[in-house]
């Protein structure tokens, strides 16, 4: 389930004091262009707000950490990949994305919109089987609602339990013909029906996992293929970003990990991987975050549709936008936390700023990509 990181708007834990306390530790003029200094002043920076929340030499789980400052990247490692494999995860570590999956099939979207493949104004009758757009309570719900978590849809399927197996992979029994046969009979609550044709947010894994669906059906691929071939084209190469993993990636697949350090079981998503089942490496997602903050294609799915639940906070598609106040640049952001892995990305497009951190256990680390954010952009 991902959350939305509302200290971006609010630090809430006791940071001013914190953070001159780490200035005044830090050589002068670090505070005001990261990217100026060596790489060290910015390791000794990660380490002191990794710090603040657990001890290195104790993490029992891996910890990824990616920055990106201008033309500059830097990436970070900490931890131990499991107990079996005591040393800390490296470029080549595969994580489980969780809700970060979100914005990378809203991404292929986007270019795909872009390469007028699709639009984002297609209703998603016209990508399903006559069988399932026959419901005539889909005949208003566009790819471009999926995106933005409007179309109305629950946030998990009417349908999911009655093919739960192990209360530990959610949907690893969930097939795509399950996902139809909840569209056939789809029908919203009254409330809900009433509203059809306003805009609300309501957080859907169900509608995130149609769109990758009907973006496979449109294109003919497979999601994977279209990460590839498409998303990868434009961010210099996702090798490791896909929901299926070859024998030699899932040999490079950390296992994931509850908050007290057991191991947790793998899990798989089944038909919903477009929604929480995508796996990437840090390396991947930094390439990823850099194009969708410097390339045009994906200023629409950027663009802020409308509030959320939460106060300064809106939708584009997936991604949450922070607008805290006007004259403050948005924070564009997503968070995941499944099965055993929790990861963050953000990023601020102005001074072309980002974060992304990924680990492999169920301990939020939010916290520390927030906070990192927040000094990079002081």
């Amino acid at each position: 389930m991902a959350t939305i990181p509302t200290r971006h708007i609010q630090l809430l834990f006791s940071g001013t004091c914190f953070y001159l306390f780490l200035l005044l530790l830090l050589p002068a003029g670090f505070a005001v262009r990261l990217q100026a200094q060596p790489s060290k002043a910015l390791q000794q920076l990660c380490d002191k707000v990794v710090e603040n929340y657990v001890k290195p030499a104790e993490i029992s789980y891996g910890l990824a950490i990616g920055i990106i400052d201008g033309p500059y990247v830097y990436q970070y490692y900490y931890g131990n990949v499991s107990n079996s494999i005591p040393q800390p995860p490296d470029s080549s570590t595969l994580f489980l994305l969780g809700s970060v999956s979100k914005v990378i099939t809203t991404s292929v979207l986007a270019v795909m919109d872009n390469e007028k493949l699709i639009s984002v104004k297609d209703t998603i009758t016209r990508y399903l089987p006559d069988s399932v757009a026959a419901n005539p309570y889909l005949a208003s719900v566009t790819l471009k609602k999926l995106a933005t978590h409007t179309a109305l849809l629950p946030k998990t399927p009417y349908n999911l339990p009655a093919t739960l197996i192990q209360p530990e992979n959610t949907y690893g029994n969930y097939q795509l013909p399950d996902l139809y046969r909840f569209l056939m009979h789809y029908r919203p609550t009254s409330a809900v029906f009433k509203k059809k044709h306003s805009k609300q947010f309501v957080y859907s894994h169900t509608g995130m996992g149609l769109l990758a669906h009907l973006l496979e059906n449109a294109a003919g691929k497979p999601l994977d293929s279209l990460i590839s071939q498409k998303l990868g084209a434009i961010c210099g190469g996702l090798p490791n970003t896909k929901a299926r993993l070859t024998p030699a990636q899932q040999n490079r697949l950390a296992p994931g990990h509850r908050f007290t350090g057991a191991e947790t079981p793998q899990v798989n998503f089944a038909s919903m991987y477009g929604s929480e089942g995508l796996y990437s490496t840090l390396p991947d997602m930094l390439r990823f975050t850099n194009a969708c903050m410097r390339q045009k294609m994906f200023e629409p799915a950027l663009e802020p549709q409308l509030n959320t639940q939460m106060p300064d906070v809106k939708v584009g598609w997936g991604w949450y936008v922070i607008m805290n106040g006007k004259r403050q640049p948005a924070i564009y952001t997503h968070s995941g936390k499944t099965s055993g892995y929790s990861n963050y990305v953000a990023f601020e497009k102005e001074r072309q700023v980002a974060v992304v951190v990924l680990s492999n256990s169920d301990n939020r680390i939010d916290k520390i990509g927030i906070d990192l954010l927040d000094l990079l952009l002081r």
